[in-house]
């Protein structure tokens, strides 16, 4: 109890010596924060934009890939009908 008494009293008694000394200490601390937290904030919203961006063009990607596929199908399948049509004797022997 008498530590807690002893290190109240000399509290009471620097404070009006250290405040002066350790304001701009902190207000500088506080400024420095407040700069690094804009720093982060605007570096996360650009993070956050690329990765949009790569989003989208993956899916561009995916869905002219899948553009082709059904297009190259559509191809085969109308390509397959019609040669079979035009040359009757690539069936094979008639019975």
């Amino acid at each position: 109890m008498l530590t807690s008494l002893v290190i109240f009293l000399l509290g009471v008694l620097l404070a009006p010596v250290i405040r002066p000394l350790a304001r701009p200490l902190v207000l500088e601390l506080v400024r420095a924060w407040l700069h690094v937290n804009e720093e982060v904030k605007r570096l996360s919203a650009q993070v956050k934009e690329d990765l949009e961006d790569a989003a989208a063009e993956a899916e561009d990607l995916q869905k002219a890939k899948e553009r082709v596929q059904a297009e190259k199908a559509a191809s085969e399948s109308a390509v397959a009908p019609t040669s079979e049509k035009q040359n009757p004797e690539s069936r094979g022997p008639s019975t």
